[in-house]
Parts: C-alpha cells; structure tokens; sequence
C-alpha cells in the first residue's frame, strides 16, 4: 500500500513539472488544477477550454467545480 502510494505521489508531482499540458490526459489536468503554480494556471485553464467541446459529462462536472469557482 505504501509503494502504491508512493508512486502515486510522484506521478503527481513530476505531472506538476510538466512542461506543456498538450501532453496530459485531460484527466491528468483536472487531477492537478488544486496544485499546479500560479504561474501555470492560466496555461492549464486554457488548455482544459480547449479540450470542453470533447470532455464526456463527468468530465465537465469536475470541470464546473475545480476552475469556475476560481475564476
């Protein structure tokens, strides 16, 4: 359970170093919306604009309730 943990762990922090979010799922993106820096928050919000057209429901429910209220 630990190393379970563990690895989960890093793959959320070196998804936060990304260097571009093209490469993410956009699951991946709304995962990390609480935890990416500021300065890259602009960047993320557009690319999950981007990809809304092609988000299923759940998608977009998450959606509505991780970046409207930030707006």
């Amino acid at each position: 359970m630990f190393r379970f943990l563990l690895i989960c762990m890093m793959l959320l922090l070196s998804s936060l170093h990304a260097e571009s979010f093209e490469d993410k799922s956009t699951q991946e993106l709304l995962a990390i919306v609480d935890y990416v820096e500021k300065s890259k928050e602009d960047e993320l919000k557009s690319e999950l604009k981007k990809r809304y057209q092609d988000m299923s429901k759940n998608e977009k429910d998450i959606y509505h309730k991780k970046i409207e209220p930030k707006e």
